[in-house]
């Protein structure tokens, strides 16, 4: 800001605030009144992994126990005699 010759600069008025107050408005302890002093946020933990797929795993070393009914061949069967 530039001065003008032969004026002075305006005096801003302040008052001085009681040292107990100091940079907490009075408007501001009436609104949290007894808030306590909370530890910081811990950082989130990873996401979960995604649920178990039940669809075909290729990796042998997931497979799951095999089947207690072997499959049936796929053969015709005899015919019967009546």
């Amino acid at each position: 800001m530039s001065q003008v010759p032969g004026k002075s600069s305006p005096e801003i008025p302040t008052r001085a605030l009681p040292v107990e107050k100091l940079g907490v408005p009075p408007e501001v302890l009436r609104r949290m009144p007894n808030v306590p002093n909370f530890d910081p946020i811990p950082p989130k933990k990873p996401a979960d992994p995604p649920p178990f797929s039940l669809g075909p795993n290729l990796n042998p070393q997931f497979l799951g126990p095999p089947d207690p009914i072997p499959p049936k061949p796929e053969v015709p069967l005899p015919p019967t005699t009546p």
